[in-house]
């Protein structure tokens, strides 16, 4: 829906189904007459890319922020979220990084005191050189701070929710496993739910990429709960996690959730969530926050990235906690160059009518922002990340890539391209009837397509019995979505997982092309970039380089371990990165310790990424305690060379991946990413 309002310039930019009987519209309202944390006054010196602190005291409506540099308590007072005007400043000195007073503020009669949750950045330890950290990204915690005096002066009470426990070291990126860390979490929201006697906090948890590696951010949203007695003092919070509220916020594990700015609405009978500016969801208890898939709302409110901060407020525009039939929404990113703030009146109405509805991925990264039209998924890196407090993304697994020989295709599946992807390629059809068929051992069994707005629609079935029927349509293209996930498969058994081409689209997609990138089964697998690190040992992985000395163990300097010396001044040193190994002189030596007993699949690909080594050449070599099981004389023009070994160890054993070579002129530089799969069910 798109139109022109009667000649009072309001204008009707979206109406959507938000469930089977509820139609939500969505009218653009002149918004001229702006205070000036909107835009107006002193303009760009207010709007920001967070949500203000909207909170009535005393009676009194008030909206107030702090940035993260500086002391200033910047307040407004009015009757509503549009009309307030600039009262004298307050001061808040913490003794913690960049405080933002952002996303909310709580305000006890009963003791007179406000409360405000403080979003902290800290980048003490996150250097480039030393940490694997990109530069400027810090890591993120929320603290506490409290008024008595309408927020003229604060005092501050203390960290309340934190990916790290107090006392603690705080881990630095290159210690997190594989390609990604955890920078905490931050950029909260406050809903205060008088009724049930909690506060809640949502938080975006930010999962960032490490130097050198050209992935994405990912963005989770997580929530912690204090009951309202106990004033959100630290050690009070709960972080919601399997289920239950047991997990302390101080250090305590949180599970992945669709929610983020959240009012309870009355009308719905439901609380509704805007996801930092991906689109809306409902739940029906807080309890156990059962929030609905991720519904995209269509039109120009989230377009054009204006929808990083907003209110939603009732139809009096000043209760930012709870709302009914209308609602009015308010967005003002920090854009410097034009109209700062919008408005829109949000109307809910009951219909039979039904429509096409489109979700975004639950739990999504906001560098893409697909659309799954049938099927909610979840947005999950094709790494593992071990430390990762959710089931799915920490696990290990083994990845079959569509190349590999255990993938049976019946029918005409041509080849593409997936440069996200180590390895590239994808395998696509359009035709209906046209298959992949893939034979495993493990409890759970994960599917990734590459989605894109030409995809279509596929028939899943797990030994020979239908699951669902996937739609692969999504904008822009992407495969860091898992299309299709089984869990609580018997461990023991084996199982086949079948793909069907169904040859259809929904209305959305200008196709139906399939393109399958990988099969990620359960398994005891250890894959080196999943395991890499900047501490030795570390997942029993060991960083190494043979000199005529012997062996000695290389330095970490982010983003690879690197050797002591070099073969002359014009050369680099031996190192090995995430995925990669170069040779100098000697050998450039990853060792993987076996934690077990058993039988193990050794399997990888070599290949040569920078073949500029003018004297000699690199050969690659497998080997356990030193007894040689696989090399390879490859010539230093070369592309690829893949190893699929079977060997049985025992606990304790050492498989090193050696690379040999005598490249005294420049770098033998070689992508290898090997990986250690256990056999059927472990020797223990």
């Amino acid at each position: 829906m798109d139109g022109c309002g009667a000649g009072d310039g309001t204008k009707a930019v979206a109406a959507f189904q938000l469930d089977a009987g509820t139609r939500m519209t969505f009218t653009r309202i002149p918004f001229e007459d702006q205070p000036e944390y909107f835009g107006g006054g002193e303009g760009n010196r207010w709007c920001s890319d967070f949500p203000y602190c909207p909170v009535m005291i005393d009676g009194e409506y008030w909206v107030m922020y702090k940035s993260g540099d500086g002391n200033t308590v910047f307040r407004w007072k009015g009757t509503n979220f549009e009309n307030c005007r600039r009262q004298p400043d307050g001061f808040g000195s913490m003794p913690v990084n960049r405080p933002y007073m952002l996303g909310g503020m709580w305000y006890d009669g009963s003791e007179g005191k406000l409360y405000a949750p403080l979003h902290c950045e800290f980048y003490d330890h996150l250097t480039v050189t030393l940490s694997g950290a990109h530069p400027g990204i810090p890591f993120r915690q929320i603290h506490l701070a409290s008024s008595l005096d309408k927020g003229s002066t604060w005092q501050y009470e203390g960290p309340i929710v934190t990916r790290d426990a107090p006392g603690t070291a705080s881990p630095t990126p290159s210690e997190y496993s594989g390609l990604h860390w955890d920078g905490g979490a931050g950029d909260h929201c406050l809903f205060v739910d008088e009724n049930g006697g909690y506060l809640y906090l949502y938080s975006s948890h930010y999962i960032h990429a490490k130097t050198g590696v050209d992935n994405q951010q990912f963005i989770r949203f997580q929530v912690a709960r204090c009951a309202i007695k106990d004033k959100m003092m630290p050690g009070k919070w709960r972080k919601f996690y399997d289920g239950k509220w047991d997990e302390p916020g101080l250090g305590g594990k949180a599970s992945n959730i669709n929610a983020h700015y959240v009012m309870y609405n009355s009308f719905l009978r439901k609380y509704i969530s805007l996801s930092f500016g991906n689109g809306l969801s409902v739940c029906s208890d807080l309890d156990a926050q059962d929030w609905s898939p991720v519904y995209r709302v269509p039109g120009e409110i989230w377009a054009g990235g204006d929808a990083w901060a907003w209110h939603l407020t009732d139809e009096e525009m000043a209760d930012v906690h709870s709302g009914g039939r209308t609602l009015y929404l308010y967005t003002y990113w920090n854009a410097m160059d034009r109209p700062v703030a919008r408005k829109y009146r949000i109307d809910l109405s009951v219909t039979a009518e039904r429509a096409a509805v489109e979700r975004l991925h639950s739990n999504e990264g906001f560098v893409f922002q697909p659309i799954a039209s049938a099927e909610p998924c979840r947005a999950c890196p094709l790494e593992s990340l071990y430390e990762s407090n959710d089931p799915i993304e920490s696990r290990h697994a083994r990845r079959v890539h569509c190349t590999h020989p255990d993938t049976r295709y019946a029918g005409t599946w041509t080849k593409g391209i997936y440069r996200r992807s180590l390895e590239t390629e994808v395998r696509s059809s359009g035709t209906e009837g046209d298959s992949i068929e893939f034979a495993f051992q493990g409890a759970d069994i994960h599917w990734r397509a590459v989605k894109g707005p030409d995809c279509g629609l596929a028939d899943i079935s797990i030994d020979g019995i239908h699951q669902r029927t996937v739609d692969c349509y999504a904008d822009p293209e992407t495969a860091e979505t898992i299309t299709f996930l089984k869990t609580g498969l018997d461990p023991r058994a084996s199982h086949a997982i079948r793909v069907v081409v169904r040859g259809e689209r929904n209305v959305l997609s200008m196709g139906a092309n399939i393109r399958h990138l990988l099969f990620e089964h359960s398994a005891d697998s250890h894959r080196a970039s999943d395991g890499f690190s900047g501490l030795q040992g570390k997942n029993g992985w060991h960083y190494l380089e043979r000199t005529e000395e012997g062996f000695s163990e290389l330095t970490f300097h982010a983003p690879h371990w690197e050797g002591s010396t070099c073969a002359n001044e014009h050369t680099y040193r031996n190192r090995i990165g995430y995925r990669n190994q170069v040779v100098t002189t000697g050998d450039a030596v990853r060792a993987w310790v076996a934690p077990h007993a058993g039988t193990v699949r050794i399997e990888g690909t070599f290949r040569y990424t920078d073949p500029i080594c003018f004297v000699g050449d690199v050969r690659p070599i497998i080997s356990i305690n030193g007894r040689e099981i696989w090399s390879s004389e490859m010539p230093k023009f070369a592309k690829v060379e893949s190893h699929d070994l079977s060997a049985t160890i025992d606990q304790g054993d050492a498989i090193h991946f050696t690379l040999r070579g005598s490249c005294h002129t420049n770098v033998g530089d070689v992508t290898w990413d090997p990986v250690i799969t256990y056999e059927g069910m472990p020797d223990r």
